[in-house]
């Protein structure tokens, strides 16, 4: 397995999320390690993506996140790898004592479940029920 330096979607970040007055300001000071990855494991048909929190004292980053080749391919195909490298960043979150913290999406449910019964949950309610996820009348 190798490894590469993933310089695009780290000038996406600093670019467009991270810093004074952007939606990951709270990052200013991480030091985050990109890296792409040429081989990974599948799950459910998707390339598995990491966020991982590793001791500062040892490597020198508080956080390293690693993309498999395929996975930025396919967002960058389908012009999807702002909102990739968004989600990747919102896995991490600073805490009151000053650390970083590795989160999970607060929402979790299986789309086959949703199709067959609807938002039955309360977080699945309220993200279906987020005014930037309906559809516009037209």
């Amino acid at each position: 397995m190798d490894y590469l330096d993933a310089k695009e979607p780290r000038d996406i970040a600093k670019e467009k999320f991270i810093g004074e007055g952007k939606p990951h300001w709270h990052l200013k000071d991480c030091n985050i390690m990109w890296l792409y990855q040429d081989k990974g494991r599948m799950k459910n048909g998707y390339a598995v993506t990491r966020v991982a929190k590793l001791w500062h004292h040892v490597t020198g980053f508080d956080v390293v996140i690693k993309i498999l080749v395929e996975t930025w391919d396919h967002y960058k195909a389908d012009q999807n790898e702002a909102a990739f490298v968004d989600h990747m960043l919102s896995h991490i979150e600073l805490t009151e004592k000053e650390a970083y913290k590795i989160n999970h999406p607060p929402v979790q449910e299986f789309i086959e479940v949703i199709n067959r019964h609807g938002a039955w949950r309360q977080p699945v309610t309220d993200m279906v029920e987020t005014p930037s996820l309906r559809k516009s009348g037209g």
